[in-house]
């Protein structure tokens, strides 16, 4: 996204002048245009609230791009995602995104009012994006304790990933309950 928006790659963290959600948002809009450009948004959204699910604390710009392919334009997949739940030195009180949603950095102060606020700033229905996240926060418990379950995950002798899916429920709940306040 940075290079896509002409800025330095250093440039990555928006709290360290790199772009804002908004600016993305702005990018994807003009870049690939309707109809399959509000997909592509609700994608990023999407991207930007499992963030926030998983305390991935460290998804700036540079971990966002977009895919040129044959004359056609799309949000890549995402990559580089790392939750910060699992680690017991994390004091999550004082984690901040790498984005701010609305006004709000910190992981724990974000509520709905923060997530409506976003959609409205971005032309987005409140609503409908309230609905999304809390239908992703639903499913993602499950997922993640499905993924620590696979043969290759069990078969790393770790207990790394069940202390993630465990964390993950616990947050996801959080996060459900913080989406409600107004």
């Amino acid at each position: 996204m940075c290079q896509a928006l002409g800025l330095a790659p250093t440039a990555k963290y928006q709290s360290e002048g790199g772009p804002s959600p908004e600016r993305i948002i702005a990018l994807i809009r003009e870049a690939i245009g309707p109809p399959v450009a509000g997909q592509e948004v609700d994608r990023f959204v999407d991207a930007l609230a499992l963030n926030w699910l998983i305390a991935g604390t460290d998804a700036h710009a540079k971990n966002y791009s977009i895919l040129l392919v044959r004359g056609q334009i799309r949000l890549a997949p995402l990559y580089d995602v790392a939750s910060s739940l699992p680690y017991d030195d994390m004091y999550r009180p004082r984690l901040r995104l790498a984005m701010r949603i609305a006004s709000e950095y910190r992981l724990e102060a974000i509520t709905g009012r923060h997530w409506r606020a976003f959609a409205t700033q971005n032309g987005l229905d409140p609503g409908r994006t309230i609905e999304r996240i809390d239908d992703l926060a639903r499913r993602l418990p499950e997922a993640f304790r499905q993924a620590a379950g696979a043969p290759a995950v069990a078969a790393l002798g770790s207990g790394l990933p069940g202390r993630l899916a465990e964390a993950v429920e616990e947050h996801a709940r959080a996060c459900r309950g913080r989406l409600a306040e107004r």
